[in-house]
């Protein structure tokens, strides 16, 4: 490996591969949102609420009173679906459309 053998003993439990550990549930997600006070913190919310950590938040100034905001999060031990998620932050007010982009 290229490594002591006392690197190696001591690191071998904390050394994962990228493949296993940061991609697994990893969702795209693209928004369309009213121009309103508070909507991206509400989807910000809803997202906590679903036990989802957020990785990126892309927001986009908004044209014709919408903007489209793109987010990446990751689902904890595959505890939830994207059709749920989507369904869920349709509900939210102030949401125009959601769609994933990539993920599982």
């Amino acid at each position: 490996m290229g490594i002591s053998r006392s690197a190696y003993y001591k690191y071998k439990d904390s050394v994962f591969n990228y493949e296993e550990q940061l991609t697994n549930n990893i969702v795209s997600v693209y928004c369309i949102l009213r121009d309103e006070k508070g909507v991206l913190s509400s989807i910000i919310s809803r997202l906590y609420e679903l036990n989802t950590n957020i990785l990126t938040i892309n927001q986009n100034i908004p044209i014709d009173s919408v903007a489209t905001v793109t987010f990446s999060v990751r689902f904890e031990h595959d505890a939830l679906s994207t059709n749920v998620l989507t369904e869920e932050l349709s509900k939210v007010h102030g949401v125009v459309e959601v769609k994933i982009i990539s993920g599982e």
